[in-house]
């Protein structure tokens, strides 16, 4: 894969991810699910919209069309019908693409960006905590105290 396909491949992706999180948003009904959705839905369209200003800059091109009604390919193996299934795919695909700007920094010669790709790199990290938080949530079984606090407890 070359420079140019990688970004078209990252623009694709970041559309796909954004396009997953609408759809996620739109099928649950906690309103604390939804706000997480859509906040990583804005967090995709940022992503894409540096991508494709990147690349437009890289490749000295003035215009791009991408096809934004992409859908994400999701492997119909999953349930789809369970809710911890879907999260991990959205976090599989989250560390999947901080792979995949990982590789583009480090074929990047130029170093702003080089730290545009790592940047991008922590954001979907980022972006993979949350998902892990909320997969957290909703399966109840978030830690909400430090258990180093409870030494010495049990001897009450």
């Amino acid at each position: 894969m070359n420079r140019k396909e990688a970004y078209i491949f990252a623009i694709e992706n970041e559309i796909k991810s954004k396009n997953l999180y609408i759809i996620l948003a739109k099928s649950v009904n906690n309103e604390e699910s939804k706000k997480t959705f859509h906040l990583l839905q804005s967090l995709e369209k940022i992503h894409e919209e540096k991508l494709i200003e990147a690349y437009k800059k890289e490749f000295n091109i003035s215009t791009t069309t991408f096809d934004t009604n992409m859908s994400p390919k999701i492997d119909v193996r999953r349930n789809l019908s369970d809710p911890k299934a879907i999260l991990e795919y959205a976090i599989d695909r989250e560390l999947a693409m901080a792979d995949q700007y990982d590789y583009m920094a480090a074929e990047c010669k130029d170093d702003e960006l080089r730290n545009f790709f790592l940047n991008l790199v922590k954001e979907e990290q980022d972006h993979k905590e949350l998902l892990a938080t909320e997969l957290d949530r909703i399966h109840g079984s978030m830690i909400w105290f430090d258990e180093s606090e409870l030494t010495g407890l049990m001897e009450y």
